[in-house]
C-alpha cells in the first residue's frame, strides 16, 4: 500500500542540526521540519545553523528543496513561521512575508551573548590624533550629532591577502581604524574618509535581504551618502593605487 504523499516526503526529508545550534532541542528541530514539509508539500534537506552573514538559502530542485535556515526560525510564532513558507513559495513577490521575515531575523538572528568586554581607547598616533579626525568629520558632516567612541587598531595578522581599514563597532557605539593609517605616507583626506565611511554606520545600520538570504551592509543609501565627502573620489583614487593588496572598511 503507499504511503500517504506527506509521509513520503517526510520519509525523503533530511535534517541537519549544525554544532554551533546549542539551545535548540532535537524535538523541536524535526517538529519544525515537518512543519515545514506538511506546509510545501514536498520533501526537504533542512540545515538549521547560526550564520550570522547568511540567514536563509533556498535551493530548488525537481522533487526537493534544500533550506538552510537560521535556527531562530524554527522557534518562531505560528505568523513567523507561515510567512516563512509563503516566502519559501513565492519569493520577493511576497512582500508582507518577505518584511516580516526581515524584522524577525534583524531582531533575532543577530549575535546574541553577553555585553562587550570594554576596549582601551587609543585616540593619539604617532601622526594623527583621532579625536581630532572625528571632531572635524562629526562637525562638517553629522551636526556634531554622532556620540561616538574612536580608536586605533593594530592588525593581528601581519601577512594577509587584504587589510580592514576601518571597523565599526555598533554595540560599543564604536570606530576602529587600522594604525597602518597612522603614517606620513597617509594623507589626513583619506584617514577622515575612513572615519566618515565607519561613522556612516551609526547612521545606516545593518539590515536584511530576504530576497537574497544576506545581510546588507553597504546598501544604496549608504552608498549614496558615502559619495558626499569631499574628497570621496581622491580617496578612492589613492586607495586603490597605494596599497598593494586588497583592503575595505567595514
Amino acid at each position: 500500500m503507499d504511503l500517504k504523499p506527506k509521509s513520503r516526503h517526510l520519509n525523503r526529508s533530511k535534517l541537519t542540526v549544525r554544532r554551533t545550534v546549542d539551545a535548540l532541542a532535537k524535538e523541536k528541530a524535526q517538529a519544525f521540519l515537518e512543519e515545514l514539509v506538511a506546509n510545501l508539500g514536498c520533501a526537504i534537506d533542512l540545515t538549521l545553523q547560526t550564520n550570522s552573514s547568511l540567514w536563509m538559502r533556498i535551493e530548488r530542485s525537481l522533487f526537493k528543496i534544500k533550506l538552510s535556515l537560521h535556527a531562530s526560525l524554527a522557534e518562531g510564532s505560528p505568523d513567523i513561521k507561515q510567512a516563512l513558507c509563503l516566502y519559501i513559495k513565492k519569493g520577493a513577490k511576497a512582500k508582507e512575508a518577505s518584511s516580516l521575515l526581515s524584522q524577525y531575523l534583524d531582531v533575532h538572528a543577530g549575535k546574541k551573548g553577553k555585553a562587550p568586554r570594554p576596549v582601551q581607547i587609543q585616540t593619539k598616533g604617532r601622526v594623527y590624533d583621532l579625536d581630532k579626525v572625528f571632531s572635524e568629520v562629526n562637525r562638517d558632516y553629522f551636526n556634531d550629532e554622532l556620540k561616538l567612541a574612536i580608536t586605533w587598531f593594530s592588525p593581528r595578522v601581519k601577512k594577509q591577502r587584504f587589510a580592514t581599514l576601518g571597523l565599526y563597532d555598533d554595540k560599543r557605539k564604536l570606530i576602529k581604524i587600522n594604525q597602518t593609517l597612522d603614517s606620513e605616507k597617509c594623507p589626513y583626506y583619506f584617514v577622515a574618509f575612513v572615519v566618515y565611511h565607519e561613522a556612516l554606520h551609526s547612521v545606516h545600520p545593518v539590515t536584511f535581504c530576504a530576497s537574497r538570504g544576506k545581510r546588507v551592509i553597504h546598501g544604496p543609501e549608504f552608498k549614496a551618502d558615502e559619495k558626499k565627502f569631499s574628497s570621496y573620489a581622491l580617496a578612492k583614487k589613492w586607495q586603490k593605487e597605494f596599497f598593494k593588496i586588497q583592503t575595505r572598511m567595514r
